[in-house]
């Protein structure tokens, strides 16, 4: 009777390696270089373009070990980039003179324009302030980041989501509040919108990273960084625009 008891227990815990190994490999397959995120083989697996195949205990895993800390060291008025930490405060004592607070979202899906998108704003119905946490597009790009071995990847991670923050603050601080639309605007009104705010990032938050701190950031926000530089910091330069629309009109499938 033991025996048999055993087999079984022994025939159990090979099938759940067998299992977690195909989920590694799953997972393995999904991740290359460089901040570009391979997502043909999820969308295949669903018809809602927005789906995650992550699930909910690790998304919420990830953000209590790598999002949510960083939060806090802001809201806490503990972040070690001094210029960082005052951007943020300033733009959060605008939007609470506008509006009285800033609710923050997180979200278990994808934004299903793009599953490069990892944050967004808004308002809601009720005329609040939203930023938008979009979770299992910041666990791809961990993934990625991870998967590239590069000594320095765990900061250039950090710094894409402080950015991702400053970002969408960017919008709602300084934007008006009737021009503040989601994702799905057209492509000539969201690069409107996307030139103003990336400007300010860029300006505020990303250049004294670079230029100060000499920190190591993603592809992704040295191409802005770059761009606003060779364009002359002027967000009204057509050079500016141009690639702003360059780099938006891939959120459109």
């Amino acid at each position: 009777m033991k025996k048999n008891f055993r087999k079984k227990i022994k025939a159990r815990v090979q099938m759940l390696l067998v299992l977690l190994l195909a989920f590694a490999v799953l997972l393995t397959l999904d991740w290359i270089v460089n901040h570009q995120v391979n997502t043909e083989h999820r969308q295949s697996q669903s018809t809602d373009p927005s789906r995650s195949f992550y699930p909910d205990f690790e998304q919420k895993k990830f953000w209590s070990e790598h999002l949510e800390p960083i939060f806090q060291a802001l809201i806490g008025h503990k972040y070690h980039i001094p210029e960082i930490q005052k951007r943020y405060d300033d733009s959060m004592a605008i939007i609470d003179n506008l509006y009285g607070r800033l609710n923050i979202n997180i979200s278990s899906n994808y934004i299903a324009q793009s599953h490069n998108i990892l944050a967004g704003s808004g308002f809601a119905t009720n005329g609040i302030p939203e930023l938008t946490i979009v979770v299992p597009a910041i666990m791809d790009v961990y993934a990625s980041l991870r998967s590239s071995e590069h000594p320095g990847w765990k900061e250039a991670f950090e710094y894409c989501n402080v950015l991702n923050v400053m970002h969408e603050l960017d919008h709602i601080a300084y934007e008006e509040k009737h021009t503040m639309q989601t994702h799905l605007l057209p492509l000539d009104q969201l690069v409107e919108h996307e030139r103003g705010a990336w400007a300010r990032t860029c300006e505020y938050s990303i250049a004294p990273l670079v230029e100060k701190y000499q920190v190591l950031l993603t592809a992704s926000e040295m191409q802005y960084y770059k761009l606003w530089v060779n364009t002359g910091r002027n967000p009204n330069s057509q050079e500016w625009i141009v690639a702003i629309r360059n780099i938006y009109k891939e959120t459109r499938r």
